[in-house]
Protein backbone atom coordinates (compact mmCIF):
# COMPACT_ATOMS: atom_id res chain seq x y z
CA UNK A 1 0.00 0.00 0.00
CA UNK A 2 1.60 3.38 -1.11
CA UNK A 3 4.77 1.67 -1.80
CA UNK A 4 5.02 -0.01 1.51
CA UNK A 5 5.51 -4.00 2.17
CA UNK A 6 4.25 -5.76 5.11
CA UNK A 7 5.60 -9.18 6.05
CA UNK A 8 4.20 -11.92 8.95
CA UNK A 9 4.70 -15.19 9.63
CA UNK A 10 1.90 -17.42 9.80
CA UNK A 11 2.66 -20.78 11.05
CA UNK A 12 0.80 -23.67 9.80
CA UNK A 13 -0.29 -26.54 12.22
CA UNK A 14 -0.69 -30.11 10.14
CA UNK A 15 -2.91 -33.00 11.81
CA UNK A 16 -1.32 -35.89 12.01
CA UNK A 17 -3.71 -39.43 11.56
CA UNK A 18 -3.90 -41.84 14.07
CA UNK A 19 -1.40 -44.18 13.89
CA UNK A 20 -1.99 -46.17 16.72
CA UNK A 21 -5.57 -48.83 16.70
CA UNK A 22 -7.54 -47.53 19.97
CA UNK A 23 -10.20 -49.14 21.96
CA UNK A 24 -11.54 -48.46 25.42
CA UNK A 25 -14.58 -50.48 26.62
CA UNK A 26 -15.79 -51.71 29.38
CA UNK A 27 -16.95 -54.87 29.13
CA UNK A 28 -20.33 -54.24 26.77
CA UNK A 29 -22.19 -51.95 29.59
CA UNK A 30 -23.80 -48.79 28.27
CA UNK A 31 -23.66 -46.87 31.25
CA UNK A 32 -21.16 -46.43 34.18
CA UNK A 33 -22.26 -46.12 38.02
CA UNK A 34 -19.92 -44.64 40.88
CA UNK A 35 -18.79 -47.64 43.28
CA UNK A 36 -19.83 -49.90 40.42
CA UNK A 37 -18.41 -53.34 39.52
CA UNK A 38 -17.83 -52.54 35.87
CA UNK A 39 -14.33 -51.76 34.88
CA UNK A 40 -12.65 -50.70 31.81
CA UNK A 41 -10.29 -52.19 29.74
CA UNK A 42 -7.75 -50.13 27.07
CA UNK A 43 -6.26 -51.84 23.85
CA UNK A 44 -3.66 -50.74 21.54
CA UNK A 45 -2.52 -51.77 18.23
CA UNK A 46 -0.34 -50.44 15.78
CA UNK A 47 -2.38 -49.62 12.39
CA UNK A 48 -0.34 -52.65 10.71
CA UNK A 49 -1.07 -54.71 12.91
CA UNK A 50 1.72 -54.79 15.64
CA UNK A 51 0.99 -54.95 19.57
CA UNK A 52 1.93 -51.20 20.94
CA UNK A 53 3.73 -53.01 24.11
CA UNK A 54 5.37 -50.10 27.05
CA UNK A 55 3.68 -47.15 25.91
CA UNK A 56 2.66 -44.26 27.85
CA UNK A 57 -1.30 -43.68 27.91
CA UNK A 58 -3.54 -40.93 29.65
CA UNK A 59 -7.43 -41.47 29.90
CA UNK A 60 -9.33 -38.62 30.71
CA UNK A 61 -13.05 -38.22 32.30
CA UNK A 62 -14.96 -35.35 31.36
CA UNK A 63 -18.27 -35.03 33.50
CA UNK A 64 -21.16 -32.73 31.88
CA UNK A 65 -24.66 -32.52 33.38
CA UNK A 66 -27.35 -34.51 30.87
CA UNK A 67 -31.49 -34.48 31.70
CA UNK A 68 -32.17 -37.55 33.13
CA UNK A 69 -34.45 -39.77 31.00
CA UNK A 70 -35.90 -43.42 31.63
CA UNK A 71 -38.40 -45.41 29.05
CA UNK A 72 -41.22 -45.20 30.46
CA UNK A 73 -41.49 -42.32 32.22
CA UNK A 74 -41.00 -39.72 29.84
CA UNK A 75 -43.76 -37.66 31.76
CA UNK A 76 -41.34 -38.00 35.21
CA UNK A 77 -38.59 -35.07 36.19
CA UNK A 78 -35.70 -36.67 37.49
CA UNK A 79 -33.38 -33.68 38.11
CA UNK A 80 -33.15 -31.72 40.76
CA UNK A 81 -33.98 -28.43 39.72
CA UNK A 82 -32.29 -26.74 42.77
CA UNK A 83 -28.72 -28.13 41.96
CA UNK A 84 -26.31 -26.68 39.35
CA UNK A 85 -23.31 -28.69 38.20
CA UNK A 86 -19.95 -27.40 36.25
CA UNK A 87 -18.19 -29.87 33.99
CA UNK A 88 -15.44 -31.09 35.40
CA UNK A 89 -12.39 -33.49 34.13
CA UNK A 90 -10.39 -36.06 36.10
CA UNK A 91 -7.68 -38.09 35.03
CA UNK A 92 -8.76 -41.25 35.73
CA UNK A 93 -5.74 -43.33 34.48
CA UNK A 94 -1.87 -42.30 33.58
CA UNK A 95 0.80 -45.01 33.19
CA UNK A 96 2.03 -47.88 30.79
CA UNK A 97 0.35 -50.31 28.68
CA UNK A 98 1.34 -53.74 29.64
CA UNK A 99 3.68 -56.09 27.10
CA UNK A 100 0.19 -56.97 25.37
CA UNK A 101 -0.43 -53.23 24.79
CA UNK A 102 -3.23 -53.69 27.66
CA UNK A 103 -4.02 -51.23 30.85
CA UNK A 104 -7.37 -51.57 33.09
CA UNK A 105 -9.11 -48.54 33.77
CA UNK A 106 -10.99 -47.25 36.89
CA UNK A 107 -14.41 -46.00 36.52
CA UNK A 108 -15.13 -45.02 39.79
CA UNK A 109 -14.69 -41.19 39.01
CA UNK A 110 -15.19 -38.61 41.77
CA UNK A 111 -17.44 -36.34 41.48
CA UNK A 112 -16.74 -32.78 43.57
CA UNK A 113 -20.31 -32.12 43.96
CA UNK A 114 -23.45 -33.12 44.24
CA UNK A 115 -25.14 -33.63 41.03
CA UNK A 116 -28.85 -32.72 39.78
CA UNK A 117 -29.12 -36.37 38.01
CA UNK A 118 -27.28 -38.29 35.88
CA UNK A 119 -24.50 -37.14 34.38
CA UNK A 120 -22.59 -37.35 30.85
CA UNK A 121 -18.71 -38.82 30.59
CA UNK A 122 -16.81 -38.04 27.84
CA UNK A 123 -14.04 -40.17 27.75
CA UNK A 124 -10.51 -39.02 25.88
CA UNK A 125 -8.38 -41.73 25.44
CA UNK A 126 -4.32 -40.42 24.39
CA UNK A 127 -1.66 -43.23 23.84
CA UNK A 128 1.60 -41.62 23.33
CA UNK A 129 4.19 -42.91 20.66
CA UNK A 130 8.12 -43.49 21.63
CA UNK A 131 8.71 -39.64 19.24
CA UNK A 132 6.53 -38.05 21.10
CA UNK A 133 3.26 -38.28 18.82
CA UNK A 134 0.10 -39.51 20.19
CA UNK A 135 -3.07 -41.09 18.93
CA UNK A 136 -6.71 -40.61 20.51
CA UNK A 137 -10.05 -42.13 20.91
CA UNK A 138 -13.10 -40.54 22.57
CA UNK A 139 -16.14 -42.69 23.71
CA UNK A 140 -19.19 -40.70 26.04
CA UNK A 141 -21.75 -42.39 27.82
CA UNK A 142 -24.00 -41.91 30.85
CA UNK A 143 -22.65 -41.46 34.13
CA UNK A 144 -24.85 -42.23 37.30
CA UNK A 145 -23.92 -40.73 40.39
CA UNK A 146 -26.67 -42.18 42.68
CA UNK A 147 -28.35 -46.23 42.61
CA UNK A 148 -31.36 -44.66 42.35
CA UNK A 149 -33.45 -41.99 41.16
CA UNK A 150 -36.78 -40.19 42.25
CA UNK A 151 -39.03 -38.49 39.37
CA UNK A 152 -42.24 -36.55 40.22
CA UNK A 153 -45.09 -36.25 37.76
CA UNK A 154 -47.74 -33.64 38.20
CA UNK A 155 -51.07 -32.99 36.95
CA UNK A 156 -51.08 -30.87 33.81
CA UNK A 157 -52.28 -27.42 35.13
CA UNK A 158 -54.02 -24.30 33.45
CA UNK A 159 -53.15 -24.09 29.34
CA UNK A 160 -52.84 -20.22 29.75
CA UNK A 161 -49.89 -20.16 32.52
CA UNK A 162 -49.37 -23.83 33.34
CA UNK A 163 -50.26 -23.33 37.15
CA UNK A 164 -52.25 -26.09 39.08
CA UNK A 165 -55.95 -25.09 39.97
CA UNK A 166 -56.05 -24.39 43.92
CA UNK A 167 -59.86 -25.44 43.42
CA UNK A 168 -59.49 -29.48 42.77
CA UNK A 169 -57.21 -32.09 43.77
CA UNK A 170 -53.96 -32.34 42.12
CA UNK A 171 -52.60 -35.74 41.23
CA UNK A 172 -48.91 -35.95 42.06
CA UNK A 173 -47.25 -39.00 40.79
CA UNK A 174 -43.63 -40.39 42.14
CA UNK A 175 -41.33 -43.29 40.66
CA UNK A 176 -38.40 -44.13 42.23
CA UNK A 177 -36.34 -46.41 39.67
CA UNK A 178 -32.78 -47.81 39.85
CA UNK A 179 -30.04 -46.87 37.21
CA UNK A 180 -31.73 -48.95 34.95
CA UNK A 181 -34.97 -47.35 34.76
Amino acid sequence: VGGASFEQKIKIETIMPNRLKLNLSFGGATQLTKGGDVSGSLDAHWLFGGIAQNLKAKVDAFLSPQHTTFKGYDDYVFDDPTLNFTPQSQTIFDGRLDANGKAGVKTDIDVDKEAPGQLRANFLVKVFEPGGNFSIQTLSMPYNVYDGYVGIKTAKGSDISGMLYTNRDNVVDIADVDTKG
